[in-house]
Parts: structure tokens; sequence; C-alpha cells
């Protein structure tokens, strides 16, 4: 029994970013999931016409892009714990704003308030889990909240199918409730980021979160000395400045933004969001069918971002995206062919092949790497950038996928976002590095001496 104590004593730092990584992801997979099973419902209380349909799904990303541009201030200001706590708490009250409402303008002003909470989520929850966790399992940790993303989706697919037959997109939507509790809980469990203390001049409390994180006084006086050095040698140049003065740095936030908007435009969100709507083109008729297939897929969802927990710290974040983009290709390809000709178990299997893809690389690997390739003082800045243009690309998709169907057809939709992924392959080969194993203070000196930043995890 005292081996197992030790051990966990030793990685309790694992455990508290694993925590926040599974409950923030659960919490934005379970909203990515229930609007799409709530939608049918949802046009037809309202008589939504496509335009309107796809404003009420965008309004969700208006906020989150609103949540994401103020996060960065607000993390740096009162930390990124209390900022996991005030998410949570805009979570549960814009669920309760949306359950309650009986016209539009009340539905997207939940709605929005509800992004406004998921942006500065998926800001806060990976930036505090890139600070928390050692290198070795820094990759398992931000996988994670991918891989609860996923799970929260298939919940929540499981909850739409379970719920449907009541008719009352309000019941579907009271499931949020679960993970706004637990991302409440969750984050008022977890201890301060030691590396936000250190920034704030909070050496004492710094030094005993680390020790309470496992490390010895001797390793947590030496970790709290480096990162001292490393935020000392950046202090004058911080987030704003830093991009302006950097031209280094304006790299690195380049290549977040790039990913970030790369991972939009795989058609993720196409598939997640408009999952019923796809398949209703694919041949599936009735509502319970169309439901029953998202199941399907949020589960091959979950198993794919699982594998990837293990595989990106052991394969790497380069060969992960080249196996899983080929993939996505692939899916896309036949997925247009199943759809042209309609063929359901061709396009059914078609969006399993897709998702494995994205759920074992342009999920985990790429939320992994914009929270790595970011220096100390500029981490809140690149980040917040990277997100943001997450949640802007996402609005556009989300907002006028049904308008750009309507006017090209969902087989030339497809057909472009294949060549788009080809491209993609090409921009990981020249700019992405490849960080397994490198220390944040590794990657930062590299980046910020003039390495390609390809090399920057050499």
């Amino acid at each position: 029994m005292g081996k197992y104590i030790n051990f966990f004593r030793q990685n309790i730092a694992v455990f508290y970013a694993i925590l926040i990584a599974s409950v923030a992801g659960f919490s934005f997979g379970m909203e990515n999931g229930i609007v799409s099973g709530a939608l049918s419902s949802l046009k037809k209380e309202f008589l939504l016409s496509s335009f309107m349909e796809g404003w009420v799904v965008g309004s969700l990303m208006v906020g989150a892009i609103i949540g994401t541009i103020i996060s960065a201030p607000i993390a740096t200001k009162i930390g990124r714990r209390k900022t996991l706590i005030f998410s949570a708490l805009c979570f549960l009250i814009s669920v309760s704003i949306t359950i309650f409402t009986w016209n539009v303008l009340g539905l997207i002003i939940g709605r929005m308030l509800l992004g406004f909470s998921v942006g500065m989520l998926t800001f806060s929850a990976p930036l505090y889990i890139s600070e928390i966790a050692p290198e070795k399992y820094r990759g398992r940790a931000i996988s994670t909240f991918q891989f609860m993303i996923s799970f929260g989706v298939f919940f929540s697919y499981f909850s739409n199918w379970s719920l449907h037959f009541f008719e009352s997109w309000r019941l579907m939507y009271s499931a949020l409730y679960i993970p706004g509790i637990l991302l409440l809980i969750g984050s008022l469990i977890v201890p301060k980021s030691p590396r936000w203390l250190i920034a704030h001049g909070n050496y004492t409390e710094a030094f005993n979160i680390l020790c309470k994180l496992g490390h010895t006084k001797t390793s947590a006086k030496n970790e709290l000395d480096q990162i001292k050095e490393t935020i000392a040698s950046t202090k004058v140049n911080q987030g704003l400045q830093l991009f302006l003065n950097n031209k280094y740095f304006r790299k690195s936030v380049f290549l977040g933004v790039s990913l970030q908007t790369i991972q939009q435009l795989t058609g993720v969100n196409i598939i997640l969001i408009f999952g019923p709507k796809i398949f209703e083109l694919a041949g599936f008729n009735s509502d319970s069918s169309q439901l029953f297939s998202t199941l399907i897929i949020g589960l091959f969802f979950l198993l794919s971002t699982f594998m990837a927990i293990f595989l990106v710290d052991r394969l790497g974040r380069k060969p992960l995206l080249y196996i899983g983009f080929i993939t996505i290709i692939l899916g896309l390809a036949f997925l247009s062919i199943g759809i042209l000709y309609l063929i359901p178990i061709v396009s059914i299997i078609s969006i399993i092949i897709f998702i494995v893809g994205f759920g074992t690389s342009a999920g985990p690997v790429i939320w992994t790497l914009c929270s790595e390739i970011q220096p100390s003082h500029g981490r809140e800045f690149g980040v917040s950038c990277s997100t943001l243009s997450n949640w802007a690309v996402n609005s556009l998709i989300a907002t006028y996928f049904l308008v750009l169907n309507d006017i090209f057809g969902i087989v030339n939709i497809l057909n472009f976002l294949v060549l788009l992924n080809i491209f993609f392959l090409l921009i990981f080969y020249f700019f992405v590095p490849e960080t397994k194993n490198i220390s944040l203070e590794t990657i930062e000196s590299n980046l910020l001496k003039g390495k390609k930043l390809r090399n920057i995890g050499l």
C-alpha cells in the first residue's frame, strides 16, 4: 500500500492536470454534441430558416470569441484556477437561460453566454495543463482534454438519442448541468499554477505547491529557479509587447493561429454539429436513425482519441499528424462518393474513417502543440490568439454551412475540404516542430534564439 501512496504523491501533478483536462473537455464536448440533437426540435419550435438555424448555432461561437479575447488578461490577472471557476459559473448560468427561454433572442443570448464560458475554458484549461504537467506527461495530459471532449460528444449523442422520443430540446439541454457542476467542483479542487505564482512574485506559495505536486524540496527549488530565470529573461516583453518587438514570437503565434485554423478546416464541426443533417443527405430518413448514427460516430471519436493519449508521447506529434490527416482525406473523399450515389453504408464508414483520423491527430495534437510552442511571458497572448482563431473559423463554419450547402451542395464542399487537407500536410512538414519529451523552457530558448519553427523542439 505504501508504494502506491508514494506513487500517487510523486504523480499528483499529473492527477491534477488530468482532472482539469477531464472536466473541461467533457463540458466542451457535451455542449458541442447537445446542439446537434436539439437542432431539429429548435427549428420546428421557432420556425428557423437555414440562415437563422446557422445563427442559433453560430451564436455560441460568437460568445466564445469574446470569451477568448478577454480570457488572456483575466488569466494573467486572477490566475488560471480562478478563471476556470469563473468559466464554470458562467456555464451553469447560461444553461439556465437557454432552457427557460421562450423566444429566439433569449435562445441566442443564452448560447452566447455559454460560448463565452466555453471560450474561456478552451483557453485556460490547456494553458493550466501545460504549466502544471511534467514534460514526460504533458502531451498525454493535454490529449486527455481532447479525449474528454470526445467523451462529452459521445455522452451527449447518447443523451440526445435517449431523450429525443420526448421531443423536447429543453430536456436535452438540461443534461448540460452535469458537466457544469463537475467543472465547478474540479476547478475548486486543483491548486494554482506555480508558473503563474512565480510570474507574480509569490515564490513561497509556488514553492509549497511544487512540493505538494510531488517535488522534493531540492527539486522544487531547482524547478522554481529555472522558471524564475526563464520569466526574468522575458519579463520586459509581456504579451502584446513581446509580439510587437520579437519576430520569433510572432512566428510562434502565427503557427498557433494556423494550427487551430487547420483544425477547424478539417471539417470536423460539420460532422459533429450537423451530423444528423449529413446523415439525412446520405439517405438516413428518420430522426431516430440519424441520431443513432451520430451515436456510433461518437463512439469511434471516443475510442480514437483514447488511443491518441498513449500515442502522442510515444510516436510524437508530427507522425500522428501525418497519419491522421491522410486518414481524414480518405474519409472525406469516400464520404463524398457515398452521398453522391446515396449509399448510406459507404457514408457511415467514411465518417468513421474521418473521425478516427481527426481523433488521433488534429484534435489532441494541435491543442498540445499550441500550448507548448509559446514562450512563458507570451503564452497567454499566444494561446489566446490561437484559440480565438479556432472559434472565429468555427463560428463562420457553424453559421454559414447550411447556407453554403444550399448554394454549392455537400459533395462540392467535401471535395474542397479534401484539397485543403492535402495542403495542410505540406504545412506540417515545413513548419511544425516535434516537441515530444522536450521541456517548455528548452522549446522557448530555441524559439527566442531564432531557430526555425520546425527545429525548436530539437
